[in-house]
């Protein structure tokens, strides 16, 4: 399913109690990936956002676990959450964390209120967005900002710096892109390497997705495999790899069972 030979995995999965979607953790016990830690900016960079009640006081609470706060909150001036708090933190694997608060969000006590997005950093975010929408079926929410075409994106040095956003039209999930700050392609993260993600789709017939987008072109990993252990036992998965080494899943759930 994933690609790699003769791999070993331990797999869990956490969410807070407003989430639709959990949050996979994968570890690659064999074979063991490199550490690949991406700078903001670079191509394969990410980091998954939730909501929270009070942003100064999540990050109070979670200094005094040693968490480390990459920069002070700020206040967002631009895009669909123009007028958030927002802060950003590292965890202990250098995975980037944000944590925002909406516009008119009352004073909380800092808890986290659900999976808010999951932001990614591409070679070409015109092609990602090409790909999520018009081939896997997600929503397109906003435009390009910039448009990394205009004259005023070169004008003020951006390198064609560009940023849109699209959602899962069934469970909400927003996903952001975010076009690289370079133009240098840079090779995305293996699956087993430390700090690599990928985007997991739920589908209804993962044998008929895997035909259709084959067809297309789509590059997969090998046919869907069905799961044959742990929670998710009877269902079957794919991985595959979009525009730029973009990682991606296919998910198909386990049968209903009948008590």
């Amino acid at each position: 399913m994933t690609g790699v030979k003769d791999c070993r995995l331990k797999i869990g999965f956490v969410q807070t109690a407003g989430d639709v979607l959990p949050v996979e953790i994968i570890e690659y016990t064999h074979p063991k990936g490199c550490w690949n830690r991406r700078n903001t900016g670079e191509v394969g960079a990410w980091h998954i956002c939730w909501s929270t009640d009070d942003v100064d006081a999540a990050v109070q609470r979670l200094g005094d676990n040693d968490v480390h706060v990459i920069s002070e909150a700020q206040t967002l001036s631009e895009g669909p959450w123009k007028g958030s708090s927002s802060v950003l933190l590292r965890d202990p694997d250098g995975v980037v964390v944000e944590l925002l608060a909406p516009s008119g969000q009352g004073r909380g006590i800092g808890r986290l209120l659900g999976l808010h997005h999951v932001s990614l950093t591409v070679a070409d975010v015109q092609e990602a967005h090409r790909f999520l929408c018009h081939q896997l079926g997600l929503e397109g929410i906003a435009p390009i900002l910039p448009d990394p075409t205009s004259s005023s994106a070169e004008d003020a040095g951006s390198s064609g710096v560009g940023a849109t956003y699209a959602k899962c039209p069934t469970s909400g999930l927003v996903v952001e892109l975010i076009q690289a700050q370079t133009r240098l392609e840079a090779p995305w993260p293996d699956v087993n390497d430390v700090g690599c993600v990928h985007l997991c789709f739920r589908v209804d017939s993962i044998h008929e997705a895997y035909e259709m987008l084959t067809k297309q072109g789509i590059e997969f990993a090998g046919p869907p495999v069905e799961i044959t252990g742990g929670v998710n036992k009877g269902a079957y998965a794919i991985y595959l790899r979009g525009p730029g080494g973009l990682k991606c899943e296919l998910f198909q759930g386990p049968p209903t069972r009948v008590s």
